[in-house]
């Protein structure tokens, strides 16, 4: 199971965020933020800068993503590790120039709790597996 909490970004704006280790080559590891995003179908999002510092490599290429506004863009993918439940998970990280972002593919069997007040607490947990 993960928790992080509901972070206030203004008096108008919430953001559910968890933080987890996310692993690149040579085990470099960094703890990050990410803001779970329900709209986001991929694995997880990272800023360059941090994919760099990581030293992830680039993945099988691009993909192409609709973005809030529209408009399709192409993205490139990079590898990553992350401790997922107790498993070191391979994940597919997008450079999207955006915030960290937890997206639907990584959360896929997952059962997501969010408490929406500043403060409140945010749950990730494991379905159980069908039988």
């Amino acid at each position: 199971m993960h928790y992080g909490s509901v972070k206030s970004i203004d008096a108008a704006f919430l953001e559910a965020v968890v933080a987890l280790s996310i692993y690149g080559e040579n085990d470099a590891a960094e703890p990050v933020e990410f803001v779970i995003d329900t709209g986001f179908t991929e694995d997880a999002a990272l800023p360059l800068d941090i994919i760099n510092r990581l030293g992830l490599l680039p993945a099988d290429g691009t993909v192409e993503l609709a973005l809030a506004d529209g408009s399709i863009d192409r993205f490139e993918r990079y590898t990553a590790y992350m401790l997922w439940h107790g498993q070191l998970r391979e994940v597919r990280v997008l450079d999207l120039g955006s915030e960290p972002l937890l997206g639907m593919e990584l959360l896929r069997g997952c059962n997501i709790s969010i408490d929406a007040a500043p403060g409140g607490i945010v749950t990730i947990a494991e379905l159980p597996a069908a039988s």
